[in-house]
């Protein structure tokens, strides 16, 4: 089984490329996903700060998550899965595993806002669907907004 480890500063890079190409696999224009790299980016000094964590396989990464915001209630940033890895179970894993990081750290609840084509996902992990937010990428795409107890 892949392991699940925390990140290091050094992979803000790696990871960043693998969130990009994650979002990516969705189809996306080039344009749509030149204006995303910026909120792609996965920053060394969040690395060190937050709970970002990375599934290996082969000894390459090949999926992340990032939590955000303090204690109560939480925000998973984000859950990418590298596209040659997509839908093998591994995005479950994950989530699984920042359910149970953000449970033993403090939070009572995650929040998700996440990208159109991910709600199904959540849904199917349980998460409620609470609402939805404008995209920062303009447009009039709504992305939804999804929240699930911990306690």
């Amino acid at each position: 089984m892949a392991p699940i480890r925390r990140a290091v500063p050094s992979e803000a890079d790696a990871l960043s490329d693998l969130a990009f190409r994650s979002k990516a696999s969705w189809g996306y224009s080039t344009d749509f996903m030149a204006a995303c790299r910026d909120a792609l980016t996965i920053r060394s000094d969040a690395i060190a700060h937050d709970p970002v964590y990375v599934l290996e396989n082969g000894g390459q990464a090949v999926g992340f998550y990032h939590i955000v915001s303090a204690p109560p209630n939480g925000v998973l940033a984000d859950l990418w899965i590298a596209p040659g890895s997509q839908r093998q179970g591994l995005g479950r894993r994950l989530f699984e595993h920042a359910l149970k990081t953000a449970a033993t750290s403090g939070y009572d609840e995650l929040i998700v806002e996440s990208d159109p084509n991910a709600e199904s996902f959540y849904l199917a992990m349980g998460a409620r669907r609470v609402g939805a937010n404008p995209s920062p990428m303009g447009g009039g795409r709504q992305l939804p907004v999804f929240t699930i107890r911990l306690r």
